[in-house]
């Protein structure tokens, strides 16, 4: 299975209002990265809030001179059947396959052709990582050290940003967030799930808890992306019934 991890950064949270302002890409078996900014159309709704989070200012987001929603999916279509990607993944992903979701339907482009499935990296660290530890005094010693709460088993929450913490990170994702950040932060906590090592260079000598280098389990099946997206349009309908 060929897996790129992605990030998106939107002028919302509701994937049928709100659009993408930009999506970054990391090709793990070629390293090859996507980064596109878009322009987006007089329909899509514009959260203040959401700005504050990535960045940028409302007149940047409607210069003529950069690639429309539409334009961008494309591009990053194109990209994914070039590293003949079948699978995508990143940091509570369904959130932005969902917004290029959007961005398609918005623009009536074909969905079809999209990768298939998609891995939840925030899910499979709270449903495996975080209650797999869940028994050990280390998630208290950790919480009080960067003053941060997870919750409670099965009830468990983490950001990007207290999930790096659990493996020696002491840092946060960039500000104002940047979608390629994202998706290499995200890429990050992969390679530390998966292959107990780093991604980033920046972080090579950091050494990994014991108590997570010991880990082991599989990350079991996909989910296949067409079903989320069933999934999500039939709470739209019956949302608006």
């Amino acid at each position: 299975m060929t897996l790129a991890i992605i990030d998106c950064e939107t002028t919302g949270l509701k994937w049928f209002n709100n659009g993408i302002i930009s999506l970054g890409a990391v090709d793990i078996n070629s390293d090859d990265k996507f980064y596109e900014e878009c322009r987006v159309s007089d329909d899509v709704e514009i959260d203040e809030s959401s700005l504050e989070i990535n960045g940028f200012k409302k007149e940047e987001l409607k210069q003529k001179d950069k690639k429309s929603e539409g334009e961008v999916f494309k591009d990053f279509k194109n990209w994914c059947n070039y590293h003949n990607v079948n699978a995508i993944s990143g940091f509570n992903v369904s959130f932005d396959i969902m917004f290029l979701y959007g961005v398609a339907r918005r623009n009536n482009i074909d969905f079809s052709g999209f990768p298939n499935y998609y891995y939840d990296i925030k899910e499979i660290f709270e449903r495996n990582v975080l209650m797999d530890i869940s028994n050990q005094p280390i998630i208290n010693d950790v919480c009080r050290r960067y003053n941060i709460s997870v919750g409670f088993p099965p009830r468990v929450h983490v950001s990007l940003d207290k999930t790096l913490k659990f493996y020696n990170i002491d840092e946060d994702e960039p500000k104002p967030h940047i979608a390629i950040n994202g998706a290499l932060y995200a890429t990050e906590i992969y390679f530390l799930i998966k292959y107990k090592t780093h991604y980033l260079e920046r972080f090579a000598n950091v050494s990994i808890p014991d108590y997570l280098s010991i880990l082991n389990f599989d990350f079991g099946p996909p989910a296949r992306i067409d079903h989320l997206v069933s999934s999500s349009e039939n709470i739209l309908k019956q949302q608006s019934l």
